[in-house]
């Protein structure tokens, strides 16, 4: 008995086709996921045995040779030559299908009837092709659901797998890989390095994906370029039948006020009909869904995003409720039984009435209309399925569709009068439309405009004057900017300039979103973040191509070459990398225009990158300490400055530096390391100073120049990567307010190193005073209860205040001035050696010099970069 080998793209279609062609008991394994079904059925009119198993979608992906996949592996230029491979998606698969098809007689390709699922049944033949008999042969099922009609039918009518479609999508998916993964480790490493406000952390390019931005981006532009004018229209009623009823005006609006008054105060009370027409209209039924149209109508109908579209549609496919949901065509096919489909919905609860009314009166008709583009039907219901929640609301709007497709037409009945006004000529209309059959508008439940509507008793006849009164002051009016763009425009927009196809379209739309390129609002209208707005404008400003449509639709193109057999895949291919690696080289050696418009976008504080807090009111002075990473944002130079690690950083309450006037902030560590029921120990701290100092001094002239030898002395060079100590050189100007002596060996002993400081307070807080040392070993000195407050005056000298009934002076004086040297201050103070610890409340990591705390430049995921 020959052994047939089934192999499906999905478990549930082979569980499907083993129901559909077993004519004995089915027996059943497992193994990785997937199920094999052995059993005996009939094939070619013998009796054989058949074993039907499946895929997981794709066997092998495509990549690069292993020593590119590293993003530091090699220049991102290199890439455009660099080998690529087939990488097995998943061992165990490909073990079972090896097993499976060991002895075969026949190999029948279950896969999905488009290119994606051609080329998997290639990958299918070379994995299983080895195992089968010597002269097995090979054939190719095409089907377009999986009832067991459809699985008969396709095993009557089997054909030849296409070479030439696999070769497409082999193509496809190679330059994919090359331009995406090319301009994304290239985008990504440079504007991430340079730029610490963008809000990412993988800068992405794709064929695909960049122009749906592009698109969004493109209506984003025209809004905010926008110009609103004002217009004026006149507006008018006429009397028809001793109705007074509203009558547009045909200019519909005039950019010139005077004119507009002018024509208003010109019009008199009396209109003569130029013309009257009734008649009753026929209004056609939808054309039933392909994918597009599905994707559009249910983001406005439902509210669901082309990806939640797709991936609903795609379990109702599964598991027999509705046709395969990827389609061009929406034109049935003279096979198609639209007797039988009507049948299985005459039992629902919600429109089985009206299936039943249409099979009883014979209403139905097949549609004349439509395109078949040759690949499936339309999408249809195949089996009645009254689940809830979105799934069942997309297989009830298929549903209806298809009833409504196959209904007959609406039938309106329309007026039409057009007046002209007897003194200016000006003219008006008046048309008005009334249901006279519902038709297919009965079972799509569409709300109509004309409910509660009636026409005019009687027209008046041609020539017969009407009264008409015209409103003497025109009524003002605004042009308005076109609305941002919706999923639904969108996706009609990448159909029509050949954009991903009806199967990638969905997942397009998701990437950029994804990837925080567009948000989607409760409309499902799209809105460019700041981050996408830069990325399109940014590639644009530098080849225009890389945004638009055009570049996607050529590679469509040279896809079609090779699926209709033109052209070989390696020419196909070479031309087309030929042609993007110059748009790279380019793009590479022209970014001043990107970098300029990144400066401008990302040197202002972001929307996704939102302070934590201000350090400062709002003005030239404002400083936000961001979410992300240790860094300061200061709008008003538009500087992002690094803050040293591990400690706290707080406002010091409005105290500047005196070098460069920036506010000072409170650097606060740990007293102890562990102790969390210990105090914090702070320091001073200048952002701005600092961060000149940390970057190695880079652009630094004038009185900031001097920083670096105070550096010197107090580090070697510049701060430590942990900075446990005072984050301000020694000698910084910071310092002098708060500075108590400049030896702090002068305050706390020969073991004490750098300079004594005034501790800066917490703000709010009621402590009592100390004195710290600024370098390892750290010395802390506090008060004695009886200071209430120290003040540093010129010299330095202390002002120490005492607390009331607290004072050791003569007379109990409330107050004193004396130098940190006194014999009266030291015995105030308590002085202890300490070793300081990160903060333990809310550090933010290290951060490793300017643009740290991002990644690095290592490896960044897997060795593709990601595109669209």
């Amino acid at each position: 008995m020959d052994c047939i080998i089934a192999v499906a793209e999905k478990p549930s279609i082979a569980d499907a086709i083993a129901k559909a062609l077993a004519s004995s008991s089915i027996t059943t394994r497992s193994a990785t996921g997937v199920r094999t079904h052995e059993f005996q059925g009939r094939y070619e009119g013998r009796q054989c045995e058949f074993r039907v198993t499946s895929v997981l979608g794709h066997c092998f992906s495509l990549d690069f040779a292993e020593a590119y996949r590293d993003w530091d592996a090699c220049d991102p230029a290199e890439l455009w030559d660099a080998p690529v491979v087939s990488v097995p998606t998943s061992g165990g698969v490909l073990k079972n299908l090896r097993e499976t098809a060991s002895g075969g007689d026949a190999l029948i390709l279950f896969l999905d009837c488009d290119r994606e699922g051609e080329a998997i049944a290639f990958q299918v033949i070379d994995v299983c092709g080895p195992q089968l008999r010597r002269g097995a042969a090979i054939r190719r099922a095409k089907f377009s659901s999986v009832t067991a009609e459809d699985i008969a039918r396709a095993m009557r009518s089997l054909g030849e797998p296409d070479a030439n479609l696999a070769e497409a999508v082999l193509a496809r998916q190679e330059l994919d890989l090359r331009v995406g993964v090319a301009f994304t480790r290239f985008s990504t490493k440079h504007f991430l390095d340079k730029y610490a406000l963008l809000d990412a952390r993988l800068l992405s390019y794709g064929p695909c994906q960049t122009p749906t931005l592009g698109f969004v981006v493109q209506r984003e532009d025209e809004i905010a370029t926008f110009a609103p004018e004002p217009f004026w229209e006149l507006t008018a009623e006429a009397t028809l039948a001793g109705e007074t009823v509203d009558v547009a005006w045909q200019r519909g609006r005039c950019f010139d006020r005077a004119v507009a008054a002018a024509l208003a105060r010109g019009c008199g009370a009396e209109a003569v009909v130029a013309e009257a027409s009734e008649g009753t209209r026929a209004q056609p039924p939808p054309l039933p869904f392909n994918t597009v149209e599905l994707l559009k109508t249910a983001s406005k109908v439902l509210r669901l995003s082309p990806a939640q579209t797709m991936r609903h549609a795609e379990h109702l496919y599964l598991d027999g409720h509705l046709s395969y949901p990827r389609t061009e065509t929406n034109k049935f096919p003279p096979s198609f039984d639209v007797e039988g489909a009507l049948r299985q919905q005459a039992g629902d609860d919600r429109w089985g009435a009206y299936a039943r009314r249409l099979l009883d009166d014979g209403a139905w008709s097949r549609p004349r209309r439509g395109t078949d583009a040759g690949d499936h039907p339309p999408i249809t219901p195949t089996a009645p399925f009254d689940g809830g929640g979105p799934a069942g609301r997309l297989y009830e709007l298929v549903a209806r569709r298809f009833l409504a497709a196959v209904s007959p037409d609406a039938l309106r009945r329309a007026q039409r009068v057009a007046l002209r006004e007897r003194a200016t000529g000006e003219a008006f209309t008046f048309s008005r439309e009334v249901l006279l059959e519902p038709g297919f508008l009965e079972v799509l439940q569409t709300r109509r405009d004309d409910e509660g509507c009636s026409l005019v008793a009687a027209l008046p006849a041609a020539g017969a004057a009407v009264p008409l009164r015209v409103d003497a002051v025109p009524r003002e009016r605004q042009t308005r900017p076109p609305d941002r763009l919706t999923e639904a425009e969108c996706v009609a927009l990448m159909e029509k300039h050949g954009i991903g196809t009806d199967a990638s379209i969905p997942s397009h739309i998701e990437n950029v979103c994804k990837r925080n390129y567009v948000q989607v609002d409760s409309g499902r209208r799209l809105r460019p973040t700041t981050l996408g707005l830069a990325l399109a404008r940014g590639f644009g400003v530098v080849d225009a191509a890389l945004v638009q449509p055009a570049v996607r639709a050529q590679i469509e193109k040279l896809c079609d070459v090779v699926a209709r057999g033109d052209a070989p895949r390696g020419r196909v291919v070479a031309h087309a990398i030929q042609m993007f690696a110059a748009k790279f080289a380019y793009f590479t050696n022209n970014l001043a225009g990107v970098e300029a418009l990144f400066d401008a976008v990302f040197d202002e504080r972001p929307e996704g990158d939102k302070a934590e807090r201000p350090f400062a009111r709002d003005g030239p002075t404002a400083q936000y300490l961001l979410k992300r990473g240790r860094r300061l944002f200061a709008p008003a130079t538009k500087e992002l400055l690094q803050l040293p690690a591990p400690g706290a950083v707080a406002s010091l309450n409005g105290a500047r530096c005196p070098a460069c006037r920036s506010e000072l902030l409170r650097y606060a560590l740990r007293d102890g390391p562990g102790a969390h029921d210990r105090t914090d120990v702070a320091y001073p701290l200048c952002a701005r100073c600092f961060d000149v100092v940390a970057g190695g001094g880079a652009g630094v002239d004038g009185a900031l120049a001097a920083l670096h030898a105070a550096a010197e002395e107090s580090w070697g060079a510049a701060p430590p990567s942990l900075c446990l100590e005072c984050p301000m050189p020694d000698g910084h100007p910071a310092l002098g307010a708060f500075l108590v002596a400049r030896d702090a060996r002068d305050i706390f002993g020969g073991a004490a190193r750098g300079v004594a400081v005034l501790e800066p307070g917490r703000a709010g807080a009621k402590t009592r005073p100390r004195v710290v040392s600024t370098r390892p070993p750290v010395f802390v000195g506090t008060f004695h209860a009886s200071v209430a407050s120290v003040a540093i005056i010129a010299g330095p000298r202390l002002r120490l205040t005492f607390a009331k009934g607290e004072s050791p002076l003569d007379q109990g004086a409330g107050a004193c001035t004396r130098p940190p040297t006194d014999p009266l201050v030291k015995a105030l103070l308590a002085a202890k050696r300490t070793t300081l610890a990160p903060h333990v409340g809310r550090g933010r990591g290290r951060g490793k010099g300017r643009g740290g705390g991002r990644g690095g430049k290592g490896r960044r995921g897997g060795g593709k970069g990601k595109k669209g």
